[in-house]
């Protein structure tokens, strides 16, 4: 008994270690200890205090990581992809990708176009769409951005 909250108190002090470096989601600290070799009650009990304390809570670490990650200029589909493979659930991640101002989402992924834009050529135009499509923007935000980044409208190829 007495080895298993020595055990417990040693994988707590790991995730603290963690939580000190950075923020985590559940799923990443109970990947760290497992890692770290701790047993399945040990890491049990951790994160329970862990929670209890609200020291690891997803559903913040996903409103910081969308916040945070949208002002780099990555749009909502891939945070979504990026925080369910983090392992926060699907009702965290969408409650914290609706917190997203759309017009500053279309403000970012123009900021993107115009730097990856070296003329208005065709080819220009579709590796940019290509480019915003691929940092998570839907078809209609990456097509407005790509308006706005070329100063009027995008004529039909």
């Amino acid at each position: 008994m007495q080895e298993n909250t020595e055990e417990k108190r040693r994988a707590l002090d790991r995730a603290f270690r963690s939580l000190a470096a950075r923020a985590h989601t559940e799923k990443e600290i109970v990947e760290k200890l497992t890692r770290a070799g701790y047993s399945e009650e040990a890491i049990a009990g951790a994160m329970e205090t862990l929670t209890r304390y609200r020291l690891v809570d997803d559903a913040a670490y996903a409103e910081s990581w969308v916040s945070a990650r949208a002002k780099r200029g990555i749009g909502p589909y891939r945070l979504q992809q990026e925080l369910r493979r983090k392992g926060v659930s699907r009702e965290d991640a969408q409650a914290a990708l609706d917190t997203l101002d759309a017009d500053d989402s279309l403000d970012a992924a123009a900021s993107f176009a115009a730097k990856r834009l070296k003329n208005d050529s065709p080819d220009e135009k579709r590796r940019a769409m290509q480019a915003l499509l691929r940092r998570g923007y839907s078809f209609e935000t990456a097509r407005a951005a790509l308006e706005r980044a070329l100063g009027g409208a995008l004529e039909e190829e």
